[in-house]
């Protein structure tokens, strides 16, 4: 149904109301003249006949001649009982989604009363059209009419359904595009590089994730769950931009204490660089999501990684060149935070300040480092643990032990299991709900929540863990031109890895709301800990499945240690209720 039938189907319904009206008008006067003619106090009749007899005159004429009204006041009232959110009758479908839409655009209540009962009801299509656009408006975040009363509950109500679906809509894109970037870019370089650029490529990106999480820092998920606003957002900007440059001046100690030669090291550099950048970034997605604006936050990061997938392909289709294109796609990450980073901060949130003042804002700064520091050890831990095999590959890469190739064949491998650690984030904005159930005390509702995301993600597991096995290798081979069905055994492992890390990020976020997060340093230690120990010995002799195998037993280590921590918060938690 177009818009031209819907408002003509609103105006028809509108028409039935207003004729309603005037007959229910013309009703009362009927009841005033019959009054009338009934005899007043003075008459010789005794009283009680005279009310027994008024009112079995007005009942008799109200059921006589106003069967029809009622039915179709019958049919409003229900209309009304579902726009405040009340049960209706079997008899009114409620449901028809066309009946649905009309009451969505068409009726807006107003002061307790559906608008047109009160007498007031307008008969104007652009009106109509009015109140639509301005609920739009106000579900994008932008300034609405004085004349629309947008703060009206049942409005209200509207606005925050579509802004939730329109949450989730955009996260989940730019959620599924920031995980499909790594994809991407090891396919083009596969593709179009050599073996050799291929691998340093591989162990250049992976380097490039593990000094992320250092410029990240965790302050995300203090930042979107601090619903409270404790800090303010430009004492999270000076943050970042000081996790940003140890982020930077590390890597570049990194390279210099690992002897690689300049070409190897300056490739790594770039790629640092363009996830600083990716790094920085994020501190404005942290705080659209803070604001219940998560669907910015997908925008910005669908808009960043398609346009610099789109721009490193086009680059190295032409150049073949890894280090050109390293260049551009660096030069390209930094120039988009100005329109979608700044711009958005600009015209949604112009209240917020984030001038760079870290000498006056330290102490904030400091306080901020301090409550993210478990997190970021844990996540520091957690990226070292993923990248402990491709660092072993490397060295045995090196030593002349494992052939060239291996770097780009695990990388492949693996990326499956690194999306899979992203795509929880597409359940990002439900984080930001549970830390509203637990700030107000609504633990029901929190516990409900908790067990759903466990259930929703233990089935995309099974189901996963099912593909992979079937078709994982023939996909994975034929997307990127590579022979990998050899490889079925230890690609199937890494995704039992992978979703048993998932699992745990589940609790890693529970328990971050619980503001118990360095509780979670234990099984990360633990995890970091028996990865080093079996991590070499197992490639050394297995290869390939030896990487698989120490990689599932570290999250075997991961998941139950975090489990078991878990539960006794739990406990802890609900004897203080």
């Amino acid at each position: 149904m177009n818009e031209s039938q819907t408002e003509e189907i609103l105006d028809n319904y509108i028409e039935e109301i207003k004729k309603l009206v005037r007959r229910v008008s013309k009703l009362e006067k009927e009841i005033e003249e019959l009054k009338k003619l009934i005899p007043n106090k003075n008459t010789e009749e005794p009283k009680e006949n005279k009310i027994e007899d008024r009112k079995y005159e007005e009942d008799s004429i109200i059921q006589e001649t106003t069967i029809t009204e009622k039915k179709e006041f019958v049919i409003i009232t229900e209309i009304y009982k579902e726009i405040v959110g009340n049960k209706v009758s079997e008899e009114i479908d409620i449901n028809d989604k066309e009946m649905q839409k009309i009451i969505i655009e068409g009726i807006k209540r107003k002061d307790g009363q559906i608008l047109g009962l009160s007498g007031e009801l307008k008969k104007e299509k652009d009106g109509n059209k009015k109140i639509i656009t301005e609920i739009k408006k106000a579900v994008e975040g932008e300034e609405v009419s004085e004349k629309i009363d947008i703060n009206n509950k049942e409005i209200e109500k509207i606005i925050s359904k579509e802004g939730l679906k329109n949450n989730y809509i955009w996260n989940m894109l730019g959620t599924v595009s920031s995980s499909l970037i790594s994809v991407v870019l090891l396919l083009l370089a596969s593709r179009f590089l050599d073996s050799r650029d291929s691998d340093i490529f591989s162990i250049a990106y992976a380097l490039g994730q593990q000094f992320f999480v250092l410029g990240y820092f965790q302050v995300r998920n203090l930042q979107s769950t601090d619903v409270k606003e404790r800090y303010q957002f430009a004492s999270y900007h000076n943050t970042r931009l000081f996790t940003v440059f140890l982020m930077i001046f590390t890597s570049f100690i990194y390279t210099l204490w690992q002897g690689y030669d300049i070409y190897k090291s300056s490739i790594i550099l770039l790629l640092v660089f363009y996830r600083a950048i990716d790094a920085y970034s994020d501190v404005f997605q942290g705080l659209f999501q803070q604001k219940n604006r998560s669907d910015l936050a997908g925008k910005v990061q669908f808009y960043r990684s398609w346009i610099c997938m789109l721009i490193f392909a086009i680059v190295l289709l032409l150049t073949k060149s890894l280090m050109v294109a390293s260049i551009v796609i660096c030069c390209a990450n930094f120039i988009l935070t100005f329109p979608l980073d700044f711009r958005n901060c600009r015209l949604h949130f112009s209240q917020e300040k984030f001038s760079p003042k870290l000498h006056d804002d330290r102490k904030n700064v400091y306080s901020i480092l301090k409550n993210s520091f478990p997190l970021f050890l844990n996540g520091f831990l957690l990226a070292y643990i993923y990248n402990e095999p491709k660092i072993v590959i490397d060295r045995l890469l090196t030593s002349g032990v494992l052939v060239s190739g291996m770097q780009r064949d695990f990388n492949i491998l693996f990326m499956p299991v690194f999306v899979l650690s992203l795509l929880f984030f597409v359940l990002r904005p439900l984080t930001t709900q549970l830390s509203i159930y637990w700030n107000e005390k609504k633990e029901l509702l929190f516990f409900k929540q908790v067990r759903l995301l466990f259930l929703v993600m233990l089935v995309l597991g099974f189901i996963i863990v099912g593909l992979g096995y079937l078709i994982g290798t023939e996909v994975l081979g034929a997307v990127y031109g590579i022979q990998l069905q050899e490889y079925k055994l230890p690609f199937t492992i890494l995704l039992v890895g992978g979703i048993l890390n998932v699992l745990a990020l589940v609790v890693d976020i529970i328990m971050t709301i619980f503001r118990k997060q360095h509780y979670l340093m234990i099984a990360y230690l633990l995890t970091f800990a028996v990865s080093k120990f079996i991590t070499l010995p197992f490639i050394r002799d297995q290869k390939l499945l030896g990487a698989a195998n120490s990689f599932l037993i570290s999250m075997c280590v991961f998941y139950a240690t975090s489990l078991i921590i878990y539960g006794i918060a739990k406990n802890q938690e609900k004897r203080k209720k």
